[in-house]
């Protein structure tokens, strides 16, 4: 009987460090600076080869891009500089690729053909569309996304 309660006693302590160390990461993930995770207000979401994806977070950084990450590290980033952040715009990716990782054969695409455009800025906020082609060097495959949206958070307009 000793030993039953001596497992059980372990098997809690080890389940209280488990949610302690989650509740942890979740605090310093939540109080990162740059990081937001998504939310019916703001969000990445597209199309890729037909099927829905969607960021479970993203980082805006002027200068540095848009980047939508999942859980399983997949991550999308778009060029985006905060003075180019007008209803209207429009981002050629031809010059200013967008960049792409995948779980898949290919793992890292390059976005060089597609646009992202703002379709609306407010003095919080901005909201656009894209698509891309992804390719690479690695493969003669395609990788196409389509009806991306995104609503992202902004300072500084």
């Amino acid at each position: 009987m000793l030993v039953i309660f001596s497992i059980s006693c372990n098997s809690q302590n080890t389940n209280d460090a488990v949610t302690q160390a989650n509740d942890v990461q979740k605090m310093v993930k939540e109080n990162s600076p740059g990081y937001t995770s998504a939310s019916a207000e703001y969000y990445m979401k597209a199309k890729i080869n037909g099927k829905d994806w969607a960021a479970d977070e993203f980082m805006v950084k002027d200068g540095g891009g848009i980047v939508g990450q999942t859980k399983d590290k997949e991550h999308i980033r778009l060029p985006f500089e905060l003075r180019y952040a007008k209803e209207g715009e429009i981002t050629n990716f031809q010059s200013n690729a967008a960049d792409i990782y995948m779980n898949d054969d290919v793992k890292i695409w390059g976005g060089h053909e597609g646009k992202m455009k703002f379709t609306k800025v407010s003095d919080n906020y901005a909201e656009g569309k894209f698509y891309i082609t992804g390719t690479s060097q690695s493969s003669d495959k395609k990788l196409l996304i389509t009806e991306g949206t995104f609503r992202i958070p902004i300072t500084g307009k």
